[in-house]
């Protein structure tokens, strides 16, 4: 396992693309390769002044040439990068209300096929979508906190802190649930769904999500989610479990610690405090880090430690 790099910053979010890693700390975004730094940009207050403080980036996306932003009603706006640091447009969105006019906070954001989805909230909850041209293409209120978005072909399912959504790519509700959905995943041709105490199972069957099964959890982070060749993983404190696609469990497995993070890549890669397991062939193989598994990417992952490091695991 290499280091390859370390940078002195604490990361609120991390994503991924092909070839680069972005990472928000407070107010700044910083972009890097496999290589190092590539640029920096500190996202700055347009609305509000001291003594307020300023801006926080509360919410990261990307999917390659482009990286998405969304900061706090300091500013109250999603940003939209190239990889490369060129600012493409940048949108506020902003509430009247008795007491004059507010930036909303951008609560979560996602890329894909085109499009950004944005969720908002103030006194009420949004989701706003644009092109990557910055055409906007609908606006919806929701109930609850947007959470997470997942993009499937014809279809944006909306996450929020009390709902599930499954709208069209114009905007209209398809299937609304009283399910709170606080991170969504693809596996396959299946929805998972991360609540505050259940994560469910659905399929998604043209216009309509049907529940295949739930499982119940007790923790109070959100479990760590990933698929295998056996079928979906799920961490949750220190217990790593398998369930089938009809929702049988497998296998489950306890470690000496809390899972921070799994991974699937040749192998199960289970992340504990300054350490990575990787469960291969009926063997357990030991990797130290310096601090805690945050974030996995192709054949790297990111470690906050002091800074954030980031490793080659393949080596």
């Amino acid at each position: 396992m290499r280091r390859l790099w370390e940078f002195n910053v604490v990361a609120s979010h991390i994503a991924f693309t092909r070839e680069y890693i972005a990472v928000a700390s407070k107010s700044r975004l910083l972009c890097f390769t496999r290589e190092g730094l590539l640029w920096k940009k500190r996202m700055t207050a347009t609305f509000y002044r001291d003594p307020y403080g300023d801006v926080s980036i509360t919410a990261l996306d990307a999917e390659y040439p482009y990286i998405a932003v969304g900061t706090n009603f300091m500013d109250g706006k999603v940003y939209l990068f190239t990889v490369g640091g060129k600012l493409c447009w940048e949108h506020q969105f902003a509430t009247t209300a008795s007491l004059g006019w507010r930036p909303e906070d951008v609560t979560a954001v996602k890329i894909g096929g085109g499009v950004v989805c944005a969720g908002t909230e103030f006194m009420n909850e949004y989701v706003y979508v644009y092109t990557t041209e910055r055409k906007r293409v609908f606006q919806l209120r929701v109930g609850g906190r947007v959470r997470d978005f997942l993009l499937v072909p014809g279809r944006i399912i909306i996450g929020t802190e009390n709902n599930l959504y499954m709208v069209t790519r114009e905007g209209e509700i398809l299937q609304a649930l009283e399910l709170p959905a606080l991170a969504l995943s693809r596996w396959g041709e299946k929805l998972v769904v991360i609540g505050g105490g259940e994560i469910t199972v659905f399929e998604i069957r043209g216009s309509e999500l049907v529940k295949v099964w739930s499982h119940p959890h007790t923790s109070t982070a959100l479990p760590k989610i990933c698929w295998c060749k056996e079928g979906l993983l799920v961490g949750f404190g220190n217990c790593l479990k398998c369930f089938s696609e009809d929702g049988r469990l497998r296998w489950e497995r306890s470690f000496d610690g809390e899972i921070v993070g799994i991974h699937y890549d040749a192998g199960i890669y289970v992340g504990l405090r300054n350490r990575i397991l990787v469960l291969r062939n009926g063997e357990v193989e030991v990797m130290e880090v310096d601090g805690i598994p945050v974030k996995f990417g192709e054949g790297t992952v990111i470690v906050q430690g002091r800074g954030v490091i980031l490793y080659d695991y393949t080596e």
